[in-house]
C-alpha cells in the first residue's frame, strides 16, 4: 500500500522557513565577515610584533658594531697584522647583515641639525661651521626600513 501523500504546507509556514533560512544565511555571511577581519587583525598584529623584536634585536646588535668601530679606532688602518684584518672581516660582515635587514647608517657629520635624526649631547662654537650644524658624531644613528632605529648622539655648533 502507499503511503498517502503530505499535504502541502500553508504559505504562512514557507514563509516562515524562508525568512528564518535567510536570517541564518545573513549570521553566517556576518560571522564569516567577523573572522575574516579578526585573521588579517592577528596577521597585522603578529608581523608587527615581529618586526618591534627585530627592531630590539638590531638596536641591541648595534652596540656590539659601535664596539667594533671604537676597537679599530685604536689600530692603524694601513697595519698588515693579520689579528686587525680578521676583525676588519667580521666589521664588514656585519656591515653587510645590517645592509640585508635594511638597516643604514644616518650620515650626520657635516649635515645640518636634525631632531628626528639626532640627539644632541652638547653644543661648540666653530666660525668654520653654519650655525646648527653637525661638527663630531659620538655614536652614528640608523634607520630601520626608513624608521629611526636609533638618533645619532652629536655635537652641533652654536654662534660664537
Amino acid at each position: 500500500m502507499a503511503a498517502p501523500e503530505a499535504p502541502a504546507p500553508p504559505q504562512a509556514e514557507l514563509d516562515a522557513c524562508r525568512r528564518e533560512l535567510e536570517e541564518a544565511r545573513q549570521r553566517h555571511l556576518l560571522l564569516l565577515a567577523d573572522f575574516d577581519n579578526y585573521r588579517k587583525r592577528m596577521a597585522a598584529s603578529m608581523a608587527e610584533s615581529a618586526q618591534e623584536e627585530k627592531r630590539k634585536f638590531i638596536q641591541e646588535l648595534l652596540e656590539v658594531v659601535d664596539n667594533f668601530e671604537r676597537s679599530m679606532e685604536f689600530q692603524d688602518a694601513a697595519s698588515s697584522d693579520d689579528f686587525f684584518k680578521g676583525v676588519q672581516a667580521i666589521h664588514s660582515q656585519l656591515q653587510t647583515l645590517l645592509r640585508n635587514h635594511q638597516v643604514e647608517r644616518i650620515e650626520s657629520s657635516g649635515q645640518p641639525f636634525d631632531p628626528r635624526l639626532h640627539e644632541i649631547l652638547d653644543t661648540k662654537p666653530d666660525p668654520d661651521q653654519p650655525e646648527h650644524t653637525v661638527t663630531r658624531v659620538y655614536k652614528p644613528g640608523y634607520l630601520h626600513q626608513g624608521k629611526v632605529l636609533r638618533p645619532a648622539m652629536v655635537q652641533v655648533s652654536v654662534p660664537a
